[in-house]
């Protein structure tokens, strides 16, 4: 989500058009980092979580600045500066939210899903129940979707079709790409929040038993374990010891360059999920000339057609299996799917993104 608003911060930028037209007033909880980007005239920084309200001995809080400090600023700044329109990114809509500043909500379908996962922290339950599936879902003045099946999803779930608007994702594509198979330093590559729903370790089950079959296989894992409990580096140390040899490792996090050289120097990404509203990391794979292993999902469908590796739905541990060794046996295959892969890429950029997000403000503000 960080990453979203940074390549459409980045990309309003760009536009000289909305000089004198626009001004992005960007709330935060804490102070945002030393960036030149947020010092651009068109950018106004206004962190208003606690300690930036009450002072540095106030402890920090997401919820109190979320729910009550930000939209209580709201009502000022629409009074004193003029404060039109407000984009809330991440699924929910404060109830006091001035209702004459017009609100644009992102929402996903697999966020009402999320709000009834017995997996996932109570906490962040009840929050997108109250905040997101219930209030945003009724009340904000238009919701943003991220794909045509994400759309399809909530007018299904109950929101008003009149209320949505598609806004794709986008991608930042590297620098050269060549979509052929680069200098190997893993087979299996997968990046992300480990959440349930993503199976990875159904994932890490499949590799052990492709691993047995064909020697030297590897595997790596970027990400958290989002697990309710814990699981992955357990399972991860399990299948080493059996297998007698480091062949998969994991790191939390890696910088932008290290993570490009990941995507690049794998053969294949496996990011099965049952449910996504868009989801980055396969369409990011496979502008790096990776072969992306995805869900048979419709939003799958909509970006991929048929140039990706699916596992069938519901998806099983041997469906996973079956994809992982076709990603790399199926020769035909994956010379077809990277060979499509500028094509599919060229439909998702940052700058698109841009252009519509504009266009939903003109909407908002006219």
């Amino acid at each position: 989500m960080g990453r979203q608003v940074y390549e459409l911060l980045r990309e309003l930028s760009l536009r000289d058009d909305l000089q004198g037209k626009y001004r992005f007033i960007l709330y935060s909880n804490n102070p945002l980092r030393d960036d030149p980007l947020f010092d651009h005239p068109l950018f106004v920084r206004r962190p208003v979580g606690m300690k930036s309200v009450f002072g540095s001995w106030a402890p920090s809080s997401f919820s109190l600045h979320y729910y009550v400090l930000l939209p209580l600023r709201l009502w000022w700044d629409s009074s004193r500066d003029g404060v039109r329109a407000i984009y809330y990114p991440n699924y929910m809509l404060p109830i006091i939210h001035p209702p004459h500043v017009a609100s644009l909500v992102m929402l996903t379908d697999d966020i009402f899903r999320e709000s009834r996962n017995p997996a996932l922290a109570f906490r962040y339950r009840i929050a997108y129940r109250i905040f997101g599936t219930f209030w945003a879902k009724r009340f904000a003045r238009r919701i943003m979707a991220i794909s045509h099946a994400s759309a399809g999803a909530l007018t299904r779930l109950g929101v008003a079709p009149s209320r949505i608007v598609v806004n794709e994702m986008g991608i930042v594509p590297p620098e050269a790409t060549s979509y052929q198979l680069q200098a190997t330093s893993c087979d299996f590559l997968f990046i992300g929040q480990a959440f349930p729903r993503r199976h990875l370790k159904e994932t890490l089950e499949a590799f052990e038993h492709l691993a047995q079959e064909r020697a030297g296989l590897t595997f790596r894992f970027i990400g958290r374990d989002k697990y309710p409990e814990p699981v992955i580096a357990e399972l991860i140390s399990d299948i080493n010891r059996r297998l007698d040899r480091e062949a998969v490792t994991s790191a939390e996090y890696v910088p932008q360059e290290e993570l490009s050289r990941a995507y690049r120097s794998a053969r294949t990404l496996v990011y099965v999920s049952d449910t996504e509203g868009f989801g980055m990391p396969p369409l990011e794979a496979l502008a790096h000339g990776t072969v992306p292993v995805v869900a048979d999902t419709p939003v799958n469908r909509e970006i991929y057609g048929n140039d990706a590796v699916f596992v069938p739905t519901p998806i099983t541990g041997e469906g996973i299996g079956n994809a992982m060794r076709r990603s790399l046996a199926d020769a035909s295959a994956r010379e077809r799917i990277l060979s499509a892969g500028p094509g599919i890429v060229a439909r998702y950029s940052w700058k698109a993104h841009a252009d519509r997000f504009v266009r939903i403000m003109d909407s908002l503000t006219a």
